[in-house]
Protein backbone atom coordinates (compact mmCIF):
# COMPACT_ATOMS: atom_id res chain seq x y z
CA UNK A 1 0.00 0.00 0.00
CA UNK A 2 2.80 2.39 0.80
CA UNK A 3 4.22 1.58 -2.61
CA UNK A 4 1.17 3.11 -4.32
CA UNK A 5 1.24 6.14 -2.09
CA UNK A 6 4.90 6.53 -2.86
CA UNK A 7 4.16 6.39 -6.58
CA UNK A 8 1.50 9.06 -6.33
CA UNK A 9 3.58 11.31 -4.07
CA UNK A 10 6.63 10.73 -6.20
CA UNK A 11 4.72 11.77 -9.29
CA UNK A 12 3.48 14.86 -7.51
CA UNK A 13 7.00 15.70 -6.33
CA UNK A 14 8.25 15.27 -9.89
CA UNK A 15 5.56 17.65 -11.02
CA UNK A 16 6.68 20.14 -8.39
CA UNK A 17 10.28 19.79 -9.53
CA UNK A 18 9.26 20.27 -13.16
CA UNK A 19 7.18 23.38 -12.44
CA UNK A 20 9.14 24.75 -9.54
CA UNK A 21 5.89 25.69 -7.69
CA UNK A 22 3.47 24.13 -5.22
CA UNK A 23 -0.12 23.21 -6.04
CA UNK A 24 -1.47 26.54 -4.76
CA UNK A 25 0.88 28.63 -6.91
CA UNK A 26 1.22 26.32 -9.94
CA UNK A 27 0.66 27.73 -13.39
CA UNK A 28 -1.89 26.17 -15.78
CA UNK A 29 0.88 24.39 -17.65
CA UNK A 30 2.15 22.75 -14.45
CA UNK A 31 -1.39 21.68 -13.63
CA UNK A 32 -1.69 20.02 -17.03
CA UNK A 33 1.58 18.17 -16.49
CA UNK A 34 0.42 17.06 -13.06
CA UNK A 35 -2.94 15.83 -14.40
CA UNK A 36 -1.13 13.82 -17.07
CA UNK A 37 1.04 12.24 -14.39
CA UNK A 38 -2.07 11.40 -12.38
CA UNK A 39 -3.52 9.65 -15.43
CA UNK A 40 -0.37 7.57 -15.80
CA UNK A 41 -0.32 6.74 -12.08
CA UNK A 42 -3.96 5.61 -12.22
CA UNK A 43 -3.20 3.31 -15.12
CA UNK A 44 -0.19 1.86 -13.27
CA UNK A 45 -2.30 1.35 -10.14
CA UNK A 46 -4.96 -0.50 -12.09
CA UNK A 47 -2.35 -2.82 -13.59
CA UNK A 48 -0.69 -3.39 -10.21
CA UNK A 49 -4.09 -4.00 -8.64
CA UNK A 50 -4.86 -6.76 -11.10
CA UNK A 51 -1.38 -8.29 -10.68
CA UNK A 52 -1.61 -8.27 -6.86
CA UNK A 53 -5.07 -9.79 -6.90
CA UNK A 54 -3.87 -12.57 -9.19
CA UNK A 55 -0.54 -13.29 -7.43
CA UNK A 56 -1.26 -12.71 -3.75
CA UNK A 57 -5.02 -12.47 -3.35
CA UNK A 58 -4.93 -9.20 -1.40
CA UNK A 59 -7.37 -8.88 1.54
CA UNK A 60 -10.61 -7.05 0.97
CA UNK A 61 -9.81 -4.11 3.28
CA UNK A 62 -6.57 -3.35 1.41
CA UNK A 63 -8.44 -3.50 -1.87
CA UNK A 64 -11.03 -1.13 -0.44
CA UNK A 65 -8.21 1.19 0.68
CA UNK A 66 -6.70 0.98 -2.79
CA UNK A 67 -10.05 1.80 -4.39
CA UNK A 68 -10.50 4.70 -1.98
CA UNK A 69 -7.08 5.97 -2.97
CA UNK A 70 -8.02 5.67 -6.62
CA UNK A 71 -11.25 7.55 -5.93
CA UNK A 72 -9.24 10.19 -4.13
CA UNK A 73 -6.95 10.49 -7.12
CA UNK A 74 -9.94 10.78 -9.46
CA UNK A 75 -11.39 13.53 -7.28
CA UNK A 76 -8.00 15.20 -7.26
CA UNK A 77 -7.98 15.00 -11.03
CA UNK A 78 -11.42 16.68 -11.16
CA UNK A 79 -10.23 19.37 -8.77
CA UNK A 80 -7.21 19.95 -10.95
CA UNK A 81 -9.45 20.19 -14.00
CA UNK A 82 -11.57 22.80 -12.25
CA UNK A 83 -8.40 24.61 -11.19
CA UNK A 84 -7.15 24.51 -14.75
CA UNK A 85 -10.47 25.90 -16.03
CA UNK A 86 -10.26 28.61 -13.40
CA UNK A 87 -6.76 29.49 -14.54
CA UNK A 88 -7.91 29.55 -18.17
CA UNK A 89 -10.83 31.84 -17.30
CA UNK A 90 -8.50 34.03 -15.29
CA UNK A 91 -6.07 34.21 -18.22
CA UNK A 92 -8.91 35.04 -20.61
CA UNK A 93 -10.18 37.74 -18.27
CA UNK A 94 -6.68 39.14 -18.00
CA UNK A 95 -6.40 39.25 -21.80
CA UNK A 96 -9.78 40.96 -21.99
CA UNK A 97 -8.74 43.49 -19.37
CA UNK A 98 -5.50 44.15 -21.22
CA UNK A 99 -7.45 44.62 -24.43
CA UNK A 100 -9.83 47.02 -22.71
CA UNK A 101 -6.93 49.00 -21.27
CA UNK A 102 -5.25 49.04 -24.67
CA UNK A 103 -8.43 50.37 -26.26
CA UNK A 104 -8.74 52.94 -23.47
CA UNK A 105 -5.14 54.08 -23.99
CA UNK A 106 -5.72 54.29 -27.74
CA UNK A 107 -8.88 56.35 -27.22
CA UNK A 108 -7.06 58.57 -24.74
CA UNK A 109 -4.31 59.12 -27.30
CA UNK A 110 -6.92 59.99 -29.95
CA UNK A 111 -8.57 62.42 -27.53
CA UNK A 112 -5.22 64.07 -26.81
CA UNK A 113 -4.60 64.37 -30.55
CA UNK A 114 -8.06 65.90 -31.03
CA UNK A 115 -7.47 68.31 -28.15
CA UNK A 116 -4.09 69.26 -29.58
CA UNK A 117 -5.65 69.83 -33.01
CA UNK A 118 -8.49 71.85 -31.47
CA UNK A 119 -5.97 73.97 -29.55
CA UNK A 120 -3.98 74.63 -32.73
CA UNK A 121 -7.17 75.49 -34.60
CA UNK A 122 -8.24 77.80 -31.77
CA UNK A 123 -4.88 79.59 -31.79
CA UNK A 124 -5.01 79.89 -35.59
CA UNK A 125 -8.55 81.26 -35.43
CA UNK A 126 -7.54 83.70 -32.70
CA UNK A 127 -4.60 84.90 -34.80
CA UNK A 128 -6.85 85.33 -37.85
CA UNK A 129 -9.33 87.30 -35.74
CA UNK A 130 -6.55 89.57 -34.52
CA UNK A 131 -5.39 90.11 -38.10
CA UNK A 132 -8.96 90.88 -39.19
CA UNK A 133 -9.38 93.34 -36.33
CA UNK A 134 -6.11 95.04 -37.24
CA UNK A 135 -7.18 95.23 -40.91
CA UNK A 136 -10.56 96.65 -39.87
CA UNK A 137 -8.80 99.22 -37.70
CA UNK A 138 -6.59 100.20 -40.64
CA UNK A 139 -9.60 100.40 -42.95
CA UNK A 140 -11.52 102.40 -40.39
CA UNK A 141 -8.58 104.80 -40.03
CA UNK A 142 -8.26 105.16 -43.80
CA UNK A 143 -12.02 105.63 -44.17
CA UNK A 144 -11.98 108.26 -41.44
CA UNK A 145 -9.15 110.10 -43.18
CA UNK A 146 -11.03 109.96 -46.49
CA UNK A 147 -14.20 111.17 -44.81
CA UNK A 148 -12.36 114.02 -43.10
CA UNK A 149 -10.70 115.02 -46.38
CA UNK A 150 -14.06 114.88 -48.16
CA UNK A 151 -15.67 117.03 -45.48
CA UNK A 152 -12.85 119.54 -45.82
CA UNK A 153 -13.34 119.59 -49.57
CA UNK A 154 -17.05 120.16 -49.09
CA UNK A 155 -16.28 123.03 -46.75
CA UNK A 156 -13.98 124.53 -49.32
CA UNK A 157 -16.62 124.13 -52.01
CA UNK A 158 -19.25 125.73 -49.78
CA UNK A 159 -16.89 128.58 -48.97
CA UNK A 160 -16.19 129.07 -52.69
CA UNK A 161 -19.87 129.07 -53.43
CA UNK A 162 -20.53 131.53 -50.63
CA UNK A 163 -17.75 133.80 -51.94
CA UNK A 164 -19.19 133.56 -55.46
CA UNK A 165 -22.67 134.38 -54.22
CA UNK A 166 -21.35 137.34 -52.23
CA UNK A 167 -19.42 138.66 -55.24
CA UNK A 168 -22.48 138.31 -57.48
CA UNK A 169 -24.59 140.03 -54.83
CA UNK A 170 -22.09 142.89 -54.64
CA UNK A 171 -21.99 143.09 -58.40
CA UNK A 172 -25.78 143.31 -58.49
CA UNK A 173 -25.78 146.00 -55.83
CA UNK A 174 -23.11 147.97 -57.70
CA UNK A 175 -25.11 147.62 -60.91
CA UNK A 176 -28.26 148.79 -59.17
CA UNK A 177 -26.41 151.77 -57.68
CA UNK A 178 -24.96 152.70 -61.04
CA UNK A 179 -28.41 152.45 -62.62
CA UNK A 180 -29.86 154.62 -59.88
CA UNK A 181 -27.10 157.16 -60.40
CA UNK A 182 -27.76 157.22 -64.15
CA UNK A 183 -31.49 157.69 -63.61
CA UNK A 184 -30.81 160.46 -61.13
CA UNK A 185 -28.53 162.20 -63.58
CA UNK A 186 -31.04 161.74 -66.40
CA UNK A 187 -33.83 163.13 -64.24
CA UNK A 188 -31.69 166.07 -63.24
CA UNK A 189 -30.77 166.79 -66.85
CA UNK A 190 -34.43 166.56 -67.89
CA UNK A 191 -35.53 168.95 -65.19
CA UNK A 192 -32.76 171.35 -66.16
CA UNK A 193 -33.86 171.37 -69.78
CA UNK A 194 -37.44 171.93 -68.78
CA UNK A 195 -36.48 174.95 -66.72
CA UNK A 196 -34.34 176.29 -69.51
CA UNK A 197 -37.12 175.92 -72.10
Amino acid sequence: MYFFRGCSMGGYAASERAGGRSEETATPLNHIAFVNRIYRIIRVIKVIKVIKIIEEGRPGHEMAELEARMEELVQKREQLREEQMKWERWEENRRNVRQVFALAREREREIREEERGAALESRRTERELEECEAAMDRLAGAAQMVAERRVQEWRWEIAERERGIAERRRAIEVSELEEAVRRSRWEAMREGRERAG
